[in-house]
């Protein structure tokens, strides 16, 4: 499942130096997606995950945004603990610690569609888009290196948005 997102996505690894580099796998990657939990954990759930035989496990802290409209929300109150900072960290480091190497994957849900039919009919609405994409990626981003996450994906599904906007993509990236 994991090696069909890496191939939709853009991916970024973080190295020892903080420097960033273009990898392509060799063999598959074996792991799963992890469902943020709505509250802290009352037990490890990071073993059961090793019974799998599974080498990576991804997390997914949600922004969300209304159709036809460009503002991002993310890291907000009503969020569950495992898509806000507090809980993305602590999922991190429970993973690292049982062995397991982490995917970090902020990924937009899109009340109404899907990210890949992102389009905004006016330049402010898709600066206003990019302003807060970055934000939120940014934000992410800081926790992937500080908690020396194995691999980051930026750009799920946003298939218009990256033939549109390849230039934001690009210093993005760089970014």
């Amino acid at each position: 499942m994991l090696r069909s997102l890496l191939l939709i996505s853009v991916i970024v690894f973080f190295t020892q130096g903080g420097t960033v580099s273009f990898e392509r796998a060799d063999s598959p990657i074996k792991g799963l997606t992890f469902v943020a939990p709505p509250s802290p954990f009352s037990d490890d759930p990071f073993e059961r995950i090793l019974m799998t035989n599974s080498e990576w496990v991804a997390f997914v802290p949600y922004a969300f945004q209304r159709l036809n409209s460009p503002l991002l929300r993310f890291n907000v109150e009503r969020q569950w603990w495992g898509e806000k900072e507090e809980g993305i960290r602590e999922c991190i480091r429970m993973a690292h610690a049982r062995g397991l190497k982490v995917m970090l994957k902020p990924q937009v849900y899109l009340h109404g569609s899907w990210p890949g039919a992102v389009d905004y009919p006016t330049e402010e609405d898709w600066r206003t888009w990019e302003e807060g994409y970055r934000a939120y990626i940014q934000f992410y981003s800081r926790i992937a290196a500080e908690e020396d996450v194995d691999m980051l994906c930026i750009g799920t599904e946003y298939k218009i948005a990256a033939q549109k906007r390849e230039s934001f993509w690009r210093k993005l990236i760089k970014s």
